[in-house]
């Protein structure tokens, strides 16, 4: 299955790269995933990319938000992770990262708002 991006998410990246906020992908997929982002033109509108079979551990466990953190140098409490699946969230709020159960780019900009992103 190729990835998709709603169009409006990758504006909300683009958005939140210009104001200075480093954007990431993580996600639980095969080692096909760098060249599915590229081959789509998804991969150039995010500054990481971080896939659990490169890293050996998957969402939602918690190690694997260790992981990222670990590469990004933040505190936990400056991260916003946001999936489409409620149950890939649980890792990453144990570890004290803000977490949005994604629906839509209208809920997405709520939550944003609500942390203090946008």
């Amino acid at each position: 299955m190729r990835p998709s991006v709603d169009g409006e998410v990758l504006e909300l990246v683009d958005e939140l790269r210009t104001s200075d906020f480093a954007t990431a992908i993580l996600t639980n997929g095969t080692d096909e995933v760098p060249y599915e982002l590229h081959s789509q033109g998804i991969a150039p509108h995010f500054d990481h990319i971080f896939n659990s079979a490169e890293i050996g551990v998957a969402k939602p466990e918690p190690e694997v938000f260790d992981f990222v953190l670990r590469v990004l140098d933040l505190p936990a409490d400056s991260v916003f992770f946001a999936d489409d699946s409620a149950s890939k969230l649980t890792g990453a709020h144990t570890r004290g990262i803000h977490t949005h159960h994604f629906r839509d780019i209208a809920g997405l900009r709520r939550a944003l708002r609500d942390v203090n992103v946008i």
